[in-house]
């Protein structure tokens, strides 16, 4: 039993072990700059994708920031045409209604249909005006959490950048010490060449003065 193992891991030529793995299953040859150009792709499409996500999130904001300066000139234009009827005809009638100790809370009579369409425009406007200003209150409230996103956006950005280049410069380093390592490679065999040269050299010295003292104790003799 222990023969047949024997002969079934040492069977190979030259006697060589068999490392014992999967069946079926061939050791994957693993390319490196394959593996670095996907790295370089991977990279290169994270860092498009997040400028892409970037250039959107400052569009979003620009169009926000857009819309709020909209509202507030509305806004003002509304206030501008609410200070006017107040200091117009609608002032007029209030003060003449007073002299007649008329209660405020009262709504002010009209003399025709032309100033019943004004006072109801006035309060729709006056409603649109409230809307308004619970709408700017919101996109002002939405902008502010939009700008803190951006922020931490733009620091998980430069955070990664500095991933980024430390992992290039590791990169970097480890190429500048397979360059080195290929070097001394290469001495090291010049080196053992030349070791290897001068042992051959040495040993056939040897050799002839073996032969030398062998033909001078035979001559003794």
């Amino acid at each position: 039993m222990d023969e047949t193992k024997g002969v079934a891991l040492g069977g190979g030529a030259g006697g060589k072990v068999k490392k014992p793995g999967k069946r079926g299953r061939k050791p994957v040859k693993i390319d490196l700059k394959a593996k670095l150009e996907r790295s370089r792709q991977s990279a290169r499409e994270c860092r498009a994708r997040k400028k892409q996500r970037y250039q959107r999130l400052e569009e979003m904001v620009s169009a926000k920031e857009r819309s709020i300066c909209a509202l507030r000139e509305e806004l003002e234009m509304y206030k501008q045409w609410c200070s006017a009827m107040d200091q117009g005809t609608m002032s007029g009638v209030r003060d003449f209604l007073a002299q007649f100790q008329w209660d405020p809370g009262m709504a002010l009579p009209v003399a025709n249909a032309e100033n019943a369409a004004l006072e109801l425009k006035l309060k729709q406007r006056q409603e649109q005006m409230k809307h308004l200003q619970q709408d700017l209150q919101q996109q002002n409230e939405i902008v502010q959490a939009m700008k803190k996103h951006l922020h931490s956006v733009h620091a998980d950005l430069r955070s990664t950048q500095e991933l980024f280049m430390a992992r290039e410069r590791e990169r970097e380093t480890e190429k500048h010490f397979e360059v080195v390592s290929s070097r001394e490679h290469k001495r090291l065999q010049l080196e053992i060449k030349h070791l290897e040269e001068e042992l051959a050299t040495q040993q056939d010295v040897h050799n002839q003065k073996q032969v030398l003292v062998c033909c001078m104790l035979h001559l003794s003799h």
